[in-house]
């Protein structure tokens, strides 16, 4: 049985461009350098609608899709622009109709900002330090989520507030 608030699992998908997006580099040294990227795990990785597919049989597997009676759950992002630029205008572009729950989801970075009352949140890193130089780690996302979890409101797709 699921808690509330508990984390389901981390899930990553790497996805293929497609062929007329590919180029002989994929990524550029910045990327590489940035994210660990490895090249060829992104050529060799399934189109974007596979892995959302994926994605979905992941949920049902965990018993959170909601399509499938599944509990109700959010997806946590660090910053909104990986899925309104990336994921919502690639699915557009490519006319893949994106599931519902893509367009709710809790903004960490936002709700840090308002919580800590800081301007500049500049990643996960930045959340760590920041929190670790307050208080120990349990107690500080202890805090952070109850915090979230009493102001509920997930950002939406439409919701031009960062």
């Amino acid at each position: 049985m699921l808690s509330v608030n508990a984390v389901v699992d981390v899930q990553q998908h790497f996805v293929k461009p497609q062929p007329n997006e590919l180029a002989e580099t994929v990524l550029t040294e910045d990327c590489k350098t940035e994210t660990g990227l490895d090249e060829e795990l992104v050529k060799q990785a399934p189109p974007l609608d596979h892995a959302l597919e994926e994605f979905d049989r992941f949920l049902s597997a965990k018993g959170v899709h909601p399509d499938h009676g599944g509990r109700s759950f959010c997806l946590l992002t660090d910053g909104q622009s990986h899925l309104r630029q990336c994921v919502q205008h690639e699915c557009c572009k490519k006319n893949i109709t994106l599931p519902s729950y893509f367009y709710r989801f809790y903004d960490l970075r936002k709700e840090f900002r308002k919580f800590y009352k800081t301007d500049v949140v500049s990643g996960i890193k930045f959340m760590i330090d920041f929190r670790t130089r307050l208080w120990d780690y349990p107690a500080a996302v202890s805090t952070l989520l109850r915090f979230i979890w009493h102001n509920r409101s997930p950002s939406r797709a439409d919701d031009k507030n960062q």
